[in-house]
């Protein structure tokens, strides 16, 4: 006997996206009513299966993870087919709601549903779910790197010669020693004559290593020496270093069809509520920033006291246009649910999560070096 695969995925029996699904499904709806005559369910009938993966099933499907590889050579569905069925909210519930449609009984379905039919949809749904955690484990691998952020103050007259420098000289050099070059920016309104950068290193260990074999480099020596003939041109530096924050979008150079101008964002935090200054961006901000068209570019805090760490959360929004950004902000603050959130974030900590006049904003166009555009 076959499984009623075109009555559980409407019709289309296609055994590349469909049957994984279906034979999910069924295996749950299997599980649920066999093991209800031993007073143990996989989840309770009334209840929308939002917590489907119960301790027995979690352990099967763990040990079964090495099964990845395996699913390529006996031609099984990708893990990307599978996962694509394989959402929680959206998928199981839709599937259930299919199957009660379809199979209006429990004697149907057990009449349907051979014994060797539910090994092999119990042993699917495993191998789906372990390759959906081997997934996702991957796509949210915490981002270690230590980032620098420099901000050099040009002497008068010598931005255009640093930029120039960067241009043919130092970006390369970076690369060459190990630095990933993120992105370079200008203020729209530049009255210090500053250049804003970004790294990224792979640790704190290997940025100090970079540095010393940069410095040390015949041809950066070269390279400054010969354009700083006329004078130095840089009156100062500064260096902040940071971690990105677990809810930060992927940090890569990235550019977009049409110019953009990106705002830097610093968040002085009120005492005691960086974590839930955190919290709320985590859970709430950020999604409301997409819903009012700001791009999320990445999130840090400072990993050095004398920068912040502890206190500060450190942003970067890409926008159209400033204007576009004023009137995207102007309808986030209008919200009702960023003024809700606001109002409870508020609330429970007792107070404003940032300290008075502790958002600072800072308006940005990428160099034409920049990988970032």
């Amino acid at each position: 006997m076959r499984l009623p695969w075109a009555a559980l995925t409407g019709g289309t029996g296609s055994d590349e996206t469909t049957s994984p699904a279906a034979t999910l499904a069924v295996a749950l709806w299997f599980v649920q009513i066999k093991r209800q005559r031993d007073g143990w369910t996989l989840f309770p009938r009334n209840d929308r299966p939002a917590a489907l993966l119960t301790p027995p099933l979690s352990m099967l499907a763990l040990s079964l993870a090495p099964l990845s590889r395996m699913a390529r050579a006996a031609r099984l569905p990708s893990s990307n087919s599978i996962c694509a069925h394989f959402r929680p909210r959206t998928c199981f519930w839709t599937l259930t709601k299919t199957i009660m449609k379809h199979l209006v009984s429990e004697a149907q379905l057990l009449e349907a549903l051979q014994w060797r039919y539910a090994t092999k949809a119990i042993l699917l749904f495993a191998l789906a779910a372990a390759l959906t955690a081997f997934n996702a484990g991957s796509a949210a691998a915490a981002d270690t790197r230590c980032y620098e952020m420099r901000i050099y103050y040009a002497a008068p007259g010598k931005l255009d010669a640093l930029n120039r420098r960067f241009r043919n000289h130092t970006c390369k050099l970076f690369e060459h020693h190990g630095m990933v070059n993120i992105g370079y920016w200008l203020p729209l309104t530049n009255t210090e004559n500053k250049l804003v950068y970004l790294l990224a290193h792979p640790s704190r260990d290997a940025r100090e290593k970079s540095w010393k074999e940069f410095m040390a480099d015949p041809d950066w020596q070269t390279a400054a020496k010969e354009s700083e003939k006329d004078g130095k041109l840089v009156l100062k530096a500064d260096s902040v270093l940071l971690s990105a924050t677990d809810f930060s979008p992927a940090i890569k150079p990235s550019s977009a069809a049409e110019p953009r101008v990106f705002e830097l964002r610093t968040y002085t935090a009120s005492t005691g509520n960086l974590d839930n200054l955190l919290a709320r961006f985590r859970d709430h901000t950020l999604k409301l920033f997409e819903k009012h068209a700001m791009t999320s570019f990445g999130y840090w805090t400072p990993t050095e006291k004398k920068n912040g760490a502890g206190e500060k959360l450190i942003y970067l929004l890409a926008h159209k246009s400033q204007e576009a950004a004023a009137e995207s902000f102007r309808a986030f603050r209008a919200d009702a649910d960023w003024i809700a959130v606001k109002k409870a974030s508020e609330a429970k900590a007792g107070g404003p999560l940032t300290v008075q006049d502790g958002v600072k904003s800072e308006f940005f166009v990428p160099t034409d070096y920049s990988p970032t555009k």
